[in-house]
């Protein structure tokens, strides 16, 4: 029984570590496919003027069928503490 609390703990502790180390960013790609090539993409894109990419509920990217090409992009601020 003790192993088991011990385990309980451990499990928990792990748990609460993940949440505070890892975030979920699928729902922040913004899909820049719709009349963008990659020549005109740029550093200079502004995200706001873009659309987010569409989730499934499964929290999947939706992909139309065949072969079409979907420009993804994210913006991810790392903490300047982090950075060192």
């Amino acid at each position: 029984m003790n192993d088991n609390n011990e385990r309980l703990k451990i499990t928990r502790a792990i748990d609460r570590l993940r949440k505070l180390t890892q975030v979920d960013i699928i729902n922040d790609w913004y899909d820049v496919s719709i009349g963008n090539t990659v020549d005109n993409l740029s550093d200079e894109l502004v995200l706001e003027e873009c659309t987010l990419a569409s989730v499934n509920e499964k929290g999947y990217i939706i992909f139309a069928r065949g072969r079409q090409v979907k420009w993804l992009v994210q913006k991810i601020t790392v903490a300047e503490s982090l950075q060192k």
